[in-house]
């Protein structure tokens, strides 16, 4: 399993964001609550034949009923906020934890994490706080409403929805287990998903056949996998919340029963009951959704525990120096080479020097380009490491997306030499992609920039 230092995935939920969704959530609740006993009380003195009274309760029920969507408003305005900041909080902790481990961007480690950076984190974060939004927004409701409802007819109300809520929390707790494990193997099946729709574009633009025959084949069987294992997911969870909640709403509507027969000759306990089984019937609702929305939040929990895992994958003990074979590669500088049996010798060399062209040649398989990245990590922020598809690193100069590769590779250079914390320059086959033409001109301007820094380059031609 991944060593993880101590971090918990739900710190990145709890920020100022956060807390003023929290506060409008509640003001609003807060709002609606008040309103089911402004209505309640108009009833109770209209029964009584005190209209004047009835009025006025009457008239903060309108108002409440208008006020409350400024706090909703709020709410909804400061979740999107809330999303967005969660989000930057992981992002920040995962470049904290893993900036600079050059080890870790092989294209196997990229292939099985890179969908958690690009896709994954973005669609948990936005379903999680959604779903702690509504959750704390449907117990927030229910509780209140509950309460105003027991205060204002009877004490009674709220043992019914007590015994209600003990019996839907003793079936969360019994089936948890089994709904976060649904969850997993539906998170499993998108995440496989987006990894197949990861390599979607070269292989139906490219034009060969043979590979687009097989991408499909790849996408389909994930495609169904994923279907199946979602499907699954939801069948489990709404099976349990449905025997769940049909147990729990017997109870209430056995206490709400007995308490009609006990009052049929009292019109105004009558009628504040009545006038009350909209909002009680708001409040099932909520108990349904509330259910839901807990055994949705087990399968959140275990999506947000593979993210704090993923946060963790550069801090596992790694060492890959056995996978080069410094036999197979020559060390040379211009037309001398340099003998080197360790690649703790080669740092040893490198650190000695202020500037200069070194080249790495060898046979696919030797270990060229795990060697850069090695040194670009041992190097730290004093080296700038370019891998041979460096499409999507980030440079000020907004022009390179349309440009040549030979091009981006002048364009980068020219930001490279600027950079003074900069002394190690690491390319890696640099020259894979290029006509003669542009090997010339790319080649020049190494030679420039090696004689304000140290540039190690891997060739990918002799």
């Amino acid at each position: 399993s991944l060593v993880m230092l101590s971090f918990n995935i739900y710190k990145t939920l709890w920020n100022k964001a956060g807390l003023w969704t929290s506060f409008w959530a509640t003001l609003q609740q807060v709002t609606v609550a008040s309103s089911t006993y402004f209505i309640i009380q108009s009833i109770r003195y209209a029964t009584e034949g005190k209209t004047q009274e009835a009025l006025l309760w009457a008239f903060w029920f309108v108002v409440s009923l208008i006020v409350v969507f400024a706090p909703n408003t709020l709410s909804v305005i400061w979740l999107q906020r809330w999303r967005y900041d969660s989000l930057a909080s992981y992002m920040q902790e995962f470049v904290t934890r893993n900036g600079g481990y050059s080890t870790w961007s092989h294209g196997r480690d990229k292939e099985k994490y890179e969908s958690w950076l690009t896709t994954e984190n973005v669609v948990i974060y936005e379903n999680a706080t959604r779903v702690v939004y509504d959750l704390y927004q449907i117990f927030l409701s229910t509780v209140l409403n509950i309460l105003v409802i027991a205060v204002a007819i009877d004490p009674r109300i709220s043992a019914w929805y007590l015994a209600a809520g003990a019996l839907l929390a003793g079936a969360n707790r019994a089936f948890r287990g089994k709904i976060a494990l649904s969850a997993q193997r539906m998170q499993n099946g998108r995440r496989n998903l987006s990894d197949s729709l990861l390599s979607s574009w070269e292989n139906i633009f490219v034009g060969n056949k043979y590979c687009l025959q097989n991408w499909e084949a790849k996408f389909l069987g994930s495609l169904q996998n994923a279907k199946e294992a979602a499907a699954g997911y939801d069948q489990t969870r709404t099976l349990v919340s449905s025997c769940a909640v049909g147990m729990a709403l017997t109870v209430i509507a056995a206490g709400n029963g007995i308490f009609l027969k006990e009052q049929l000759d009292n019109p105004t306990a009558f009628a504040a009951l009545l006038v009350s089984l909209p909002r009680q019937l708001q409040v099932i609702q909520n108990i349904f959704a509330f259910f839901g929305l807990t055994l949705s939040w087990e399968g959140l929990r275990a999506q947000l525990k593979e993210l704090e895992e993923i946060l963790g994958i550069s801090q596992t003990s790694r060492d890959l120096e056995e996978f080069v074979k410094l036999d197979e590669i020559s060390v040379t500088n211009g037309g001398g080479k340099i003998s080197v049996s360790k690649v703790s010798q080669l740092k040893g060399f490198l650190d000695q020097k202020d500037n200069g062209r070194f080249t790495l040649r060898g046979k696919n398989g030797a270990g060229k380009s795990t060697l850069l990245s090695i040194l670009a990590e041992h190097t730290g922020e004093s080296s700038f490491f370019l891998p041979s598809h460096f499409s999507d690193l980030s440079f000020k100069s907004d022009e390179l997306i349309s440009q040549s590769d030979g091009n981006r590779l002048l364009h980068a250079f020219e930001e490279i030499k600027n950079l003074s914390e900069v002394k190690f320059v690491f390319l890696d086959e640099w020259d894979a992609n290029l006509d003669i033409s542009n090997i010339d001109k790319i080649n020049s301007a190494i030679e420039v920039l090696s004689q304000r820094k140290v540039v190690l380059e891997s060739r990918h031609r002799a």
